[in-house]
């Protein structure tokens, strides 16, 4: 048993002294992250509520995700703007997107909550899936998205 905890203390030992250099950056992805979202991505959204268009600004430290969010109508127009945060765990993005009151431009005292999650997720590209639920409207479902980095 002595030699068991030995052998262990030594690997942890070594797994904290690791290689190379130990310094870290936020445009660096984390051990268990492949890919960076940092940047703009805009795309294709359409759910049980109609088309339109989804923007999302990112900045990525280690598996975090955090930023803003707008969408708009397939013509441009700005339907909402919330707060984006999300994990990352290699190509898999799961995320919420939080719009609190004010943030809907035609009924300033709405909220909207959305959750969804991406998989295959490359820095230059982000498509998934989503379902949301607002306190002025029918929860709308079956959401997709499909977002390039601008």
């Amino acid at each position: 048993m002595k030699r068991y905890l030995i052998v262990l203390s030594i690997a942890a030992l070594l797994s904290t002294i690791g290689c190379g250099d130990s310094s870290s950056s936020s445009t660096t992805a984390s051990p268990t992250t492949s890919v960076v979202l940092n940047g703009t991505y805009s795309g294709n959204a359409s759910d049980s509520s109609g088309p339109g268009r989804m923007t999302w600004r990112l900045t990525q430290t280690g598996t975090a995700v955090s930023g803003t969010m707008t969408a708009s109508t397939p013509l441009g127009t700005v339907v909402f703007n919330g707060n984006f945060s999300g994990t990352l765990s290699g190509t898999t993005l799961t995320f919420t997107i939080a719009v609190p009151a004010g943030g809907v431009s035609a009924f300033p005292s709405c909220t909207i909550t959305i959750t969804g999650s991406a998989a295959n997720v490359t820095a230059s590209a982000i498509t998934g899936v989503y379902t949301g639920t607002s306190t002025c409207s029918a929860p709308f479902n079956n959401g997709t998205l499909s977002l390039t980095k601008q």
